[in-house]
């Protein structure tokens, strides 16, 4: 079988480098294949020479950042990252504007792991990139340094970036610096459903009064309530209400204690019910739902037929319980929606907890 020419230089490359490691001719024959016209024998070429460790290798890797094809300079990038040497930070910062994005992400990935403070400023630059990638590589490396330089940019980038996976991002960066002006910025993003599950752990890792008293009051959000139960106990927590400690146990879908405060639990979901706040409704409604006591069966059917909505009706055809599903059944009809059965699965299941 025929051996193609690729495969044979490749192999050379990879020997050359693993024998020949520190050895100057070693060094000048991948230096050499810097220049061959084969794209692939000019990557496995810029990966051996960042795995010689050989500060000589440093200024042809510089040089391969300026190759024609992407392929070659993100390989640059990554191999000038492995070298440890301080001056390659100026040009992996000058890669940032690279016309291909992948290199920009490798970038801004190596910068954050090389930690020089010097790249913050490019990084700070990076999170208003067009491409959401390098947005998000520019945050998650800032967050791995640490610099309180970067606080106030993650901030506006939390709040305004129109991508959620960057906003998270951020939130966890925020986290990572553990700045106390975050605060504020991480509660509001506690809304966001892109970014709020981040948001709490970021204020988990912030711990200070303020981020408690946001995680406490996130209790109330269902989506994200078991997170925050499970921050708030790596923190030490501990409920000073009566509130607080229902809604801690309904976060943690904790039936045997709920129900041993029945009285109490009643009391503070069905405040909840009244409020007017539709997630803090959901929350209430969901958590009878999953104690699954008769006596509140009037008040959920109630809250379905005053305040319902497409979402609720669908749980409610679903818990398991008949008299919602009809209850369920007859608020469709009289609003016009289908509403479909899940065939045995749903939000929450009647006694379930």
């Amino acid at each position: 079988m025929r051996v193609s020419r690729n495969l044979i230089l490749i192999t050379v490359v990879l020997l050359i480098c693993a024998v020949c490691v520190g050895c100057g001719e070693s060094i000048d024959g991948l230096i050499k294949e810097l220049e061959d016209p084969d794209v692939t024998i000019r990557v496995s070429a810029v990966k051996a020479l960042g795995r010689t460790g050989d500060p000589r290798a440093v200024e042809p890797l510089v040089k391969a950042l300026e190759d024609e094809e992407w392929e070659v300079r993100e390989s640059a990038v990554e191999a000038l990252e492995r070298t440890g040497d301080p001056r390659v930070v100026e040009p992996l910062v000058k890669a940032l504007e690279d016309e291909e994005r992948q290199v920009r992400v490798s970038a801004a990935y190596s910068l954050g792991d090389m930690g020089d403070p010097t790249a913050v400023e490019s990084l700070v630059k990076a999170l208003e990139d067009e491409e959401e990638n390098v947005r998000w590589a520019a945050a998650n490396s800032l967050g791995d340094m640490g610099d309180p330089r970067a606080v106030e940019p993650l901030i506006v980038t939390l709040k305004e970036d129109e991508e959620g996976i960057v906003r998270g991002y951020a939130a966890e960066a925020l986290g990572d610096i553990g700045d106390p002006r975050a605060v504020e910025p991480l509660a509001k993003a506690l809304k966001d459903s892109s970014a709020q599950g981040k948001a709490a752990i970021a204020l988990g890792k912030i711990g200070d009064e303020r981020a408690i008293a946001a995680l406490i009051t996130a209790l109330q959000e269902r989506d994200m309530s078991q997170l925050v139960a499970k921050t708030l106990r790596q923190l030490d927590w501990e409920p000073k209400s009566i509130e607080e400690r229902v809604h801690f146990l309904v976060a943690r879908r904790d039936k045997d204690q709920l129900v041993s405060i029945w009285d109490q639990t009643k009391r503070v979901l069905l405040k909840d019910a009244e409020s007017g706040e539709y997630s803090h409704i959901q929350n209430a409604l969901y958590a009878f739902i999953g104690i699954g006591k008769e006596e509140i069966l009037p008040v959920l059917i109630d809250k379905l037929d005053s305040e319902g909505n497409k979402t609720m009706a669908e749980a409610f055809l679903n818990c398991g319980h008949p008299e919602l599903r009809n209850a369920a059944v007859e608020w469709a009809d009289r609003h016009g929606y289908r509403i479909v059965s899940a065939g045995g699965t749903s939000t929450v299941r009647w006694g379930s907890w």
